[in-house]
């Protein structure tokens, strides 16, 4: 199971975003204190605004994802936010808006992965269990919620390493330059950079909606005791 590709990719990817997601959402309040200026009040607005977009676009992914192959919606939109951080890092952020958007765009990454994640995991064990003839879902969801306890936990691991070694003190009403520095990049480049690389891994899983389509009609033909042919999805196994 653990040596099974398109596996392998779905738990890495589970583990990058939400590195990434919680990254980004543990800097919402020091970077709207800290480099934006603003009050621990305004991040109200930050998180109503991130969940009425969120809400939005987990309506709006669905009709995507049913037209295109769900593997490249995920990846789009993952890459939409990842690009997105990233440019925050070069154009910064000067104003309540700023961070607003930020969050905003980072809901691309959180409602891609949300809506369409257990999907891709479902096809991996129901793809698994033609393979083998092993029924294994439940152990393989468990390793990948792992996976993703793993992720928020090195994700705020990695924030208090960060304030840290930029500086920051809590004590202090004006932060130094290089804690501000410090949580611009985990506002921007940091989860930016952890989503593109979601996006990158699965751009090389395997399973699509034609060879997933085939491996059904192959399992119906084996159930059903007939002759059946793995040449169209063979890529998958």
């Amino acid at each position: 199971m653990l040596t099974y590709k398109p596996y392998i990719l779905v738990i890495a990817a589970s583990f990058l975003f939400y590195f990434a997601f919680n990254t980004c959402n543990a800097s919402v309040i020091y970077n709207t204190i800290v480099v934006v200026g603003a009050t621990e009040a305004d991040t109200a607005v930050v998180y109503l605004a991130g969940t009425i977009v969120g809400v939005i676009l987990s309506v709006l992914i669905g009709k995507p994802a049913v037209v295109f192959d769900k593997k490249w919606v995920f990846i789009a939109f993952m890459a939409i936010a990842g690009f997105a951080l990233v440019i925050f890092k070069f154009v910064g952020f000067h104003s309540i808006t700023d961070q607003v958007i930020q969050f905003c765009m980072a809901h691309f990454a959180i409602i891609g992965f949300l809506v369409l994640s257990y999907n891709l995991l479902y096809d991996v064990c129901e793809v698994y269990e033609f393979k083998t003839g092993e029924m294994l879902t439940g152990v393989m969801i468990s390793y990948f919620s792992f996976f993703i306890k793993l992720g928020k936990a090195t994700a705020l691991q990695a924030v208090g390493i960060l304030l840290d070694l930029g500086g920051y003190d809590a004590s202090l009403t004006i932060q130094p330059d290089s804690a501000k520095a410090a949580v611009t990049n985990m506002a921007s480049i940091i989860p930016g950079c952890l989503m593109l690389l979601c996006a990158l891994v699965v751009c090389f899983y395997p399973i699509n909606r034609s060879r997933f389509r085939a491996m059904q009609n192959a399992r119906k033909l084996k159930d059903e005791g007939k002759a059946y042919s793995t040449s169209e999805f063979d890529r998958i196994l």
